[in-house]
């Protein structure tokens, strides 16, 4: 079941930086923002994620979890100014 969310949600995503370097980014939510948001990436939010959690909105667990834990997804590093 668990992976079944994992699949619906937001999906790690590897950047290649500016220095030339890949690095691996997760998902983040609402519940665990202070765990994984790197404040150097830019995020959008996930729009299967919010499609499951509205179809599963009488579960309450399936929103939970997905807008807890997988609502935004990287997207791209940011640009220095």
């Amino acid at each position: 079941m668990s992976s079944f969310f994992i699949g619906c949600g937001a999906d790690e995503k590897t950047i290649t930086l500016k220095d030339g370097t890949k690095k691996v980014y997760q998902p983040y939510g609402l519940l665990n923002e202070d765990e994984e948001k790197d404040p150097t990436i830019r995020y959008k939010t996930s729009k299967s994620a919010v499609v499951w959690s509205c179809i599963f909105c009488e579960t309450i667990v399936v929103p939970v979890i997905l807008c807890g834990y997988y609502l935004y997804e990287p997207a791209e590093e940011k640009e220095v100014k």
